[in-house]
């Protein structure tokens, strides 16, 4: 039972990233998913919640880059990214450890220093 609801709360909070425009709504988002990603892989969840969380917060995650316009929304659907990507280690078979989870979270915390090139018409 709590698999699906920390699948639920990382959807969640990849849905409020998707919607969100300012960035108290992209930072919240970015948490609540983060918060639903962590209990699934702290939990050892089954493969059926981990793959759902890491499919929808992948898929919701990238459409935001791909529509989004602004730096910050940019910025955070690329640390969402990071996230997934590094909760995804935990649907293999064989144990891993803490690195892909510690690589995962040094990709995001860098992902700030990143600059974003506005676009301008000529």
């Amino acid at each position: 039972m709590i698999e699906v609801a920390a699948g639920f709360v990382a959807w969640l909070g990849a849905s409020m990233v998707v919607l969100a425009d300012g960035r108290r709504g992209l930072a919240l988002g970015v948490a609540i998913a983060t918060l639903g990603l962590a209990v699934l892989v702290l939990q050892d969840a089954g493969p059926l919640p981990l793959r759902f969380a890491v499919l929808t917060v992948t898929g919701l995650a990238g459409a935001r880059v791909l529509l989004g316009a602004d730096a910050p929304a940019l910025l955070t659907s690329v640390v969402l990214l990071a996230l997934a990507i590094g909760a995804a280690a935990g649907l293999g078979d064989a144990p891993l450890g803490a690195w892909p989870y510690v690589a995962a979270g040094a990709v995001a915390a860098g992902a700030c220093w990143v600059p974003v090139r506005v676009a301008r018409a000529a």
